[in-house]
């Protein structure tokens, strides 16, 4: 989506903006720091137009998100943290909204940064003034209706993308984000259809190409299934949780992982051939069974979850490690007394609303403060300098091994020892949710649809209980409820 608004950006520049041009070119060529200091040059002359701050914001929202990704992947801290970047790229795209009031790829890419920012109604502003400049604009018509699901108006958001697809029927951002809603809303028979559009958004990487047929629910009697992964960690969980059925209904299955999870798919799915993800190459098919189809795992659901009674009944598929477990055990007993409890403060990736969907670790200090109880960190990150900087002045105490964090698998390990877990949004309450563990999920402010628009259920882990929060969103309100639930979770014993 946000290449579409770089170029539409770059057809409107005059020819003799040459810091602008040659700024474009060197981000093509892959300089994107060079890029990015030349744009910043060009803004802070007198000179400086509606060009130069709309291709420096638009720039500078891809670098934050280019930047969160390596962190994610563990390569290296940013040089600047993302949030950082999406405020510069606030400021220069509010510049240039100034200078060019009538260009709705400015206020496209406005909404976009505030919106990683969590700050939902300036975003939601910014959609609503891109959408009455270009009206006719699908993917600024999915923004905005996007916008209003977050809101949590699920109807007027399907009504926004509806209009979107019948002004631009092949328009994929549109379907996609009606899938989005309609699968929050429950309506699986309708959602799962609309969902197969994810596959051709723009820039998405979803889709990939192999020599084999798309399965498309027929029978798999005596063939064998390839089934690709696709998006985060938490997805590539919660799409698995179909792994066993697969295998049920086809001679041979070969699941594809990202390498992070391979060991704990392998333990768990071990009638299937567990194959590494490598993009950069072709798997070699002749060290692997002969496929005869193919499909992603995101489109499974649709032919084995078209109902709310489809999902799985069975609270745990997948098995860590019983030696890494043993020792997971006895590291808690040594922790401390009372039940042991994980907590996952932060998640999210860019474009998955992040800010929104993550807290500090000190909004949780009187839930932490719960006598009964001792803590520990289960965020997939290095969170060392926020725990140490927590347990330094407060009397509560987080434990935070980082060595727990090498590997999915040892994670998982951990995990599995646990009494209970409470976690925001994120791959870590997948990866409790299933290994059957007993799982609170915090919904600060807004959800997605994986995790439902409305009720305390998540039909993916029957273990999972999902705390909302009401009236004005405060998640102060959230932290205190989940307290007093707690407090009394824990005097049940």
């Amino acid at each position: 989506m946000l290449r579409r608004a770089l170029s539409r950006m770059l057809s409107w520049m005059r020819p003799q903006d040459s810091p602008v041009i040659l700024a474009r070119e060197r981000w093509r060529a892959g300089e994107r720091h060079a890029a990015i200091a030349l744009l910043r040059n060009r803004c802070a002359s007198r000179g400086a137009d509606a060009a130069a701050h709309g291709l420096l914001g638009a720039f500078l929202i891809e670098q934050a998100r280019h930047a969160h990704a390596l962190a994610a992947a563990r390569r290296g801290a940013p040089e600047q943290p993302p949030a950082t970047l999406y405020r510069e790229a606030v400021e220069h795209l509010a510049r240039a909204s100034v200078l060019a009031p009538a260009e709705a790829a400015t206020l496209r890419n406005r909404g976009i940064a505030l919106r990683e920012l969590g700050e939902l109604s300036l975003a939601h502003e910014a959609f609503a003034q891109a959408h009455r400049v270009a009206p006719q604009d699908p993917d600024i018509m999915a923004d905005l209706a996007f916008s209003l699901q977050c809101a949590g108006d699920t109807q007027a958001a399907v009504a926004l993308y509806e209009r979107a697809i019948g002004s631009h029927p092949q328009g994929a951002n549109a379907h996609a984000g009606l899938a989005l809603s309609l699968l929050g809303a429950g309506d699986y028979a309708r959602g799962w259809d609309e969902y197969e559009w994810r596959l051709r958004v723009p820039g998405s990487g979803i889709r990939r190409e192999f020599p084999f047929p798309n399965w498309q629910g027929e029978d798999l009697a005596g063939r064998c299934l390839l089934v690709y992964s696709e998006q985060g960690i938490g997805d590539e969980i919660m799409f698995a949780s179909c792994f066993d059925e697969l295998s049920d209904m086809a001679a041979r299955c070969v699941f594809e992982s990202s390498v992070r999870l391979a060991p704990l798919f392998a333990r768990s799915f071990p009638r299937a051939t567990i194959l590494r993800r490598d993009r950069s190459r072709m798997p070699d098919w002749a060290k692997l069974p002969k496929i005869d189809v193919h499909i992603a795992a995101g489109s499974v659901p649709r032919y084995l979850r078209g109902a709310a009674e489809r999902f799985p009944a069975r609270e745990r598929y997948l098995s860590a490690d019983p030696a890494r477990a043993s020792h997971w055990r006895d590291r808690l007993r040594e922790a401390g007394p009372g039940r042991k409890i994980g907590i996952a403060w932060s998640g999210g990736l860019p474009g998955t609303l992040r800010a929104a969907r993550s807290l500090p670790l000190e909004a949780l200090r009187s839930l932490l403060a719960t006598p009964g109880a001792t803590f520990v960190a289960r965020e997939f990150l290095d969170c060392s300098a926020e725990v140490s900087a927590f347990n330094s002045v407060e009397t509560a105490r987080v434990h935070w091994w980082p060595e727990a964090v090498k590997t999915i698998d040892e994670t998982a390990a951990l995990v599995s020892c646990l009494d209970l877990v409470i976690s925001v949004t994120t791959a870590t309450a997948h990866l409790a949710g299933a290994l059957g563990r007993p799982t609170w999920v915090l919904v600060p402010s807004v959800p997605t649809w994986r995790y439902m628009w409305q009720g305390e259920r998540m039909p993916w882990y029957p273990s999972m209980r999902i705390l909302r929060t009401q009236g004005d969103r405060e998640p102060r309100a959230l932290i205190g409820r989940t307290q007093e639930a707690l407090a009394a979770w824990l005097r049940a014993g």
